[in-house]
């Protein structure tokens, strides 16, 4: 039998197409994982330093490492790695580079909290659940009890509520929450007293009040009744 000399010429191109493509994806492979350890080198490092301000109380200055640190991992583009979502070790980076920005926000929107620029704490933690981690514990925790320090009754009680809805299985994660469930309890039992006291007040200086209104009513009634038979004369 004889073999089509195309058919072989035609085989040999296509096995070294397919070594080509084999060869470019390994060289891309190596370069994102070489430019993603130099980048969790760069961020480690950030954070240590960042942590150290952190804990002498210079919250400004340690805001601004985060943000650095954060700035990096934004403008890293994890969708390069994405696109290879059969290499564990890639998939495994971008589950590790996510939790390190979870850690970095969760750093920082504590910064805010020591400032006491409270809404812009609270505005990052809702980042962190809305984008990042959906079902964080800690991130919720934050988010309750700070509501429920600056007196935000009616937001404290809708993530309290929601904290009910998606744990409602889970006993553990609930008892963690059950200190702010106290106080956001108290507090509304407080506010409620607070009204209750306001309108007892308004009604008894009203019932002070009235005799008076009664007794004034009288003087000028009697006052007005002078003056018209004084006219008539």
């Amino acid at each position: 039998m004889i073999e089509n000399p195309n058919n072989q010429g035609g085989n040999s191109t296509f096995n070294l197409q397919n070594n080509e493509s084999s060869n470019l994806i390994d060289q891309t492979l190596e370069n994102i994982l070489n430019k993603y350890n130099e980048l969790f080198k760069e961020l480690k490092i950030l954070r240590e330093n960042g942590d150290k301000l952190h804990i002498h109380n210079k919250f400004d200055e340690a805001k601004k490492i985060y943000e650095q640190a954060l700035d990096k991992i934004n403008n890293f583009k994890i969708d390069e790695i994405s696109k290879y979502d059969k290499n564990s070790n890639l998939l495994n980076n971008i589950a590790e580079l996510e939790e390190f920005k979870k850690n970095l926000y969760g750093n920082l929107s504590i910064c805010y909290y020591k400032k006491k620029e409270y809404q812009e704490a609270i505005n990052i933690v809702n980042k962190i659940l809305n984008e990042i981690d959906h079902d964080h514990v800690l991130s919720y925790l934050r988010l309750l009890s700070w509501n429920i320090e600056i007196n935000n009754i009616d937001e404290a009680n809708r993530i309290a509520e929601e904290i009910k809805e998606k744990f409602e299985n889970n006993e553990e994660i609930l008892k963690k929450f059950s200190e702010c469930f106290k106080k956001l309890n108290d507090l509304k039992d407080a506010n409620k007293n607070i009204d209750n006291d306001n309108e007892n007040g308004l009604i008894s200086n009203l019932h002070n009040y009235l005799p008076h209104i009664f007794i004034g009513g009288i003087i000028i009634s009697a006052t007005i009744y002078i003056a018209y038979k004084y006219m008539k004369k």
